[in-house]
């Protein structure tokens, strides 16, 4: 966080508070870059006691209502705020800054005998529903038993999705990676995106799936609702108060579909590149893109 200009940038809930508090007493703007989705409050509280809870909550919506300016992702946040009545001129909307060109890769080309292969790219916590993602996964191998999962991502929910797929009898067919920072290597081995959170702020990860040619299967979080909207092929979406069995039949459908070669995909995913960034402020935010910040998330 760093004012530049008179104008205090923050990116993250704690960073948040400070940046409206330092604005008050600075006599400056609070610029807030809302990369994540404020619903994972309700998910990421449930830890605390309920008077913290609400003292979190309140602050930071106070730190919302102050702001000069937040920048969102997704339909999803961007409709948050304006259900909580916060001005609509004061919420932008703007790509998040996707580079297509690093996404592409060649699709992987399956055998007739080789079984299909899914990805999860998530961090393991609360708000990403993978218990659920395992739940359906268990479904769908009783329809299919011709699939590989494997999961890339960190978080405190690992041990409870380790024991998960123990108790389910998954381990032959779900597989935990761990962190992986070059994703573009790891597309390329794989057919399907799955997705399951409850809430996004935008995930890129979808983005980038579909730029290298895999098929998504999601809940209508985050950038899905943009996409979803722009008719983007590949790109399935499920209802999150679903069965784990209903969603695994939609699932196996989806899979059976051929992968659609759309010459519009390319013109879609490139409303997300940083080429579309425009950001309704001062110049002051090129210095903020060309030099190292240190953000307290």
């Amino acid at each position: 966080m760093r004012a530049i200009n008179t104008n205090i940038f923050s990116h993250g809930f704690r960073a948040t508070r400070m940046a409206a508090l330092l604005a008050f007493l600075t006599h400056s703007r609070s610029a807030i870059f809302q990369h994540f989705s404020p619903r994972i409050l309700d998910f990421n509280d449930k830890g605390r006691s309920l008077l913290r809870s609400k003292i979190h909550k309140i602050t930071l919506m106070l730190a919302f209502r102050q702001a000069y300016v937040i920048f969102v992702f997704s339909k999803e946040v961007l409709e948050y705020f304006l259900k909580r009545n916060l001005p609509k001129d004061k919420i932008i909307q703007i790509p998040i800054g996707f580079l297509p060109d690093t996404a592409k890769r060649p699709q992987r080309k399956m055998s007739k005998t080789d079984e299909f292969k899914i990805v999860v790219v998530s961090r393991l916590n609360l708000e990403k529903n993978l218990i659920f993602a395992l739940e359906v996964l268990s479904e769908l191998r009783k329809i299919d038993g011709s699939i590989s999962v494997s999961f890339y991502g960190n978080g405190p929910e690992l041990s409870k999705l380790l024991n998960y797929r123990k108790v389910s009898k998954l381990e032959d067919i779900v597989d935990f990676k761990g962190f992986e920072d070059n994703l573009s290597s790891v597309y390329p081995s794989f057919d399907l995106l799955l997705h399951t959170s409850r809430t996004e702020g935008f995930c890129q990860v979808i983005v980038e799936a579909l730029a290298s040619g895999l098929k998504v299967f999601s809940s209508y979080v985050g950038v899905v609702q943009d996409l979803r909207s722009l008719d983007t092929p590949n790109l399935e979406v499920f209802d999150l108060t679903a069965d784990a069995f209903t969603v695994a039949s939609q699932l196996h459908n989806f899979i059976c579909q051929p992968i659609l070669k759309n010459p519009q995909l390319d013109t879609i995913l490139n409303r997300f590149s940083f080429e579309n960034m425009k950001l309704g402020i001062d110049s002051s935010i090129e210095i903020m893109r060309s030099e190292k910040i240190d953000e307290d998330l």
